[in-house]
Protein backbone atom coordinates (compact mmCIF):
# COMPACT_ATOMS: atom_id res chain seq x y z
CA UNK A 1 0.00 0.00 0.00
CA UNK A 2 1.39 3.39 -0.95
CA UNK A 3 1.82 6.12 1.61
CA UNK A 4 -0.16 9.28 0.82
CA UNK A 5 3.02 11.33 1.24
CA UNK A 6 4.84 9.19 -1.34
CA UNK A 7 2.21 9.10 -4.09
CA UNK A 8 0.75 12.38 -5.31
CA UNK A 9 -2.04 10.74 -7.34
CA UNK A 10 -3.31 8.80 -4.32
CA UNK A 11 -3.06 11.92 -2.14
CA UNK A 12 -5.20 13.95 -4.55
CA UNK A 13 -7.82 11.18 -4.82
CA UNK A 14 -8.06 10.80 -1.05
CA UNK A 15 -8.25 14.53 -0.38
CA UNK A 16 -11.02 14.98 -2.95
CA UNK A 17 -13.15 12.41 -1.09
CA UNK A 18 -13.15 14.09 2.31
CA UNK A 19 -10.80 17.06 2.36
CA UNK A 20 -11.19 18.35 5.89
CA UNK A 21 -11.13 15.11 7.87
CA UNK A 22 -8.37 13.48 5.84
CA UNK A 23 -6.17 16.53 5.73
CA UNK A 24 -6.51 16.99 9.47
CA UNK A 25 -5.61 13.35 10.08
CA UNK A 26 -2.62 13.29 7.74
CA UNK A 27 -1.20 16.54 9.09
CA UNK A 28 -1.66 15.31 12.67
CA UNK A 29 0.10 12.02 11.90
CA UNK A 30 2.98 13.78 10.16
CA UNK A 31 3.43 16.26 13.03
CA UNK A 32 3.30 13.41 15.56
CA UNK A 33 5.96 11.52 13.62
CA UNK A 34 8.18 14.59 13.19
CA UNK A 35 7.94 15.65 16.84
CA UNK A 36 8.08 12.31 18.62
CA UNK A 37 8.99 9.36 16.43
CA UNK A 38 11.67 10.72 14.11
CA UNK A 39 14.23 10.68 16.93
CA UNK A 40 16.61 7.86 16.04
CA UNK A 41 17.05 6.93 19.71
CA UNK A 42 13.40 5.94 20.16
CA UNK A 43 12.26 2.57 18.87
CA UNK A 44 8.61 2.11 17.95
CA UNK A 45 6.27 -0.18 16.09
CA UNK A 46 3.84 0.91 13.39
CA UNK A 47 0.17 1.43 14.15
CA UNK A 48 0.47 2.56 17.79
CA UNK A 49 -0.31 5.96 19.29
CA UNK A 50 0.64 6.97 22.81
CA UNK A 51 -0.61 9.88 24.84
CA UNK A 52 -0.85 10.79 28.49
CA UNK A 53 -4.06 11.55 30.34
CA UNK A 54 -4.24 12.41 34.03
CA UNK A 55 -0.64 11.31 34.40
CA UNK A 56 -1.23 7.89 32.81
CA UNK A 57 0.08 6.64 29.48
CA UNK A 58 -2.58 5.51 27.03
CA UNK A 59 -1.67 3.36 24.01
CA UNK A 60 -3.99 3.19 21.01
Amino acid sequence: MDNIFDNEKIAVQQLLKDKHTLLEGYVTEQLFYNQFLSNGNISFSNGWWMTTYNGKKIFL
